[in-house]
């Protein structure tokens, strides 16, 4: 797969539970076609959407490759703006079903090619690695949600030392300076460009560039005031009537980690201390817009706090790495009852379904 063709998550394992945007990445009334892949573990879907993705990218589309919140290295999604189509892992726990089947949405099953027979010999074994899988996310769940709680007093504590006279200066600036387009007609999306997963917090922000010309980044370790001074430009922004791409904190969904404004071609970006931008581009350090004093009296408090919730976050990430190397048991299972000959027929059918569509 080419390095330089957008990454996302659409859903994330955060303190409120599994949260997912899928049904929110087309829209049938816009003239969007769903694919909507269902079948058990190891039956192909991953690999249909790469191959999906690559014949995209090899016509001179940019398709958008979403990425598994848990296991990072797999797909569950491929966006493709051009053609106005997504095609979706639509399982469990992101389940998605068509609301205007066969005429927006289509059900692409390669779990039809199944030998039952087989499956059916293995029946405990997958009803025993099915409830480990379970416990092993369980765990990972509760540790998630007790590192949002640390986090979430960390925020607490940084925002008591906000300068807000300098952060409405600023914000106030930078509309000045970038809100001179027009508006095209307001549309917000939301997806993530972090995850929490089985190899640990996982980001697409080193593709920054990939989503706009011109970007600021915010550096924070503390994150308050880049995420009040974004949420301030995100208002102002769909208040002009602009789109907006919300990219939204893993652990707490109503954050906006990072937007993008379509028309304006810009980019807002907290850089913190597990997400990084790439080099060479302007940094805005954030420390002016916190007043000194109060902030230093947070200090040890803060630290003591990080040291917390990273110990929790390992041992959520840790868990589902556990969860990981069930679901390849499960897979492997699946595997061996898998017809993958037929897959390709599937995969061919799909491609001619999205290629040969004209938009309406």
């Amino acid at each position: 797969m080419k390095n330089n063709l957008k990454s996302i998550f659409l859903a994330a394992n955060s303190a409120e539970g599994f949260v997912s945007f899928f049904g929110e990445s087309y829209d049938v009334k816009d003239g969007w076609h769903a694919y909507i892949i269902k079948g058990g573990p190891g039956t192909g879907k991953s690999t249909i959407m790469k191959t999906v993705a690559k014949s995209a990218a090899a016509v001179g589309f940019d398709p958008v490759l979403v990425y598994c919140s848990s296991d990072p290295d797999s797909l569950d999604g491929v966006i493709i703006k051009e053609k106005k189509a997504v095609i979706l892992d639509g399982t469990s726990p992101h389940i998605v079903e068509p609301s205007l089947y066969g005429a927006g949405e289509i059900i692409v099953n390669p779990g039809d090619l199944l030998d039952t027979a087989l499956l059916e010999e293995s029946r405990e074994e997958l009803i025993n690695l099915g409830a480990k899988n379970k416990l092993y996310h369980e765990t990972s769940s509760r540790y998630v949600a007790a590192a949002g709680e640390v986090f979430k007093d960390n925020l607490r504590l940084s925002a008591s030392a906000l300068d807000i006279y300098k952060i409405k200066r600023f914000v106030t600036k930078t509309i000045d300076k970038y809100f001179k387009q027009s508006p095209k007609g307001k549309r917000v999306k939301r997806a993530f460009l972090s995850g929490i997963t089985s190899k640990g917090i996982v980001s697409h922000t080193d593709k920054a560039e990939l989503w706009c010309d011109n970007i600021i980044v915010l550096e924070d370790k503390t994150r308050a005031a880049a995420y009040e001074i974004i949420r301030r430009i995100s208002a102002a922004a769909k208040n002009a009537g602009y789109s907006v791409i919300e990219f939204k904190n893993p652990l707490y969904t109503e954050i906006n980690e990072h937007i993008v404004i379509e028309e304006l071609s810009l980019g807002i970006f907290t850089e913190s201390e597990n997400i990084k931008l790439p080099k060479g581009i302007k940094r805005v350090h954030v420390r002016r817009f916190y007043q000194s004093e109060k902030l230093f009296r947070i200090k040890q408090k803060i630290k003591f706090n990080n040291r917390i919730y990273n110990s929790l976050i390992k041992t959520a990430t840790d868990n589902l790495s556990l969860a990981k190397a069930t679901h390849d048991e499960i897979e492997a299972v699946y595997i061996r009852a898998m017809n993958f000959k037929g897959t390709r027929q599937i995969t061919d059918k799909l491609l001619k379904n999205i290629f040969d569509r004209k938009n309406k």
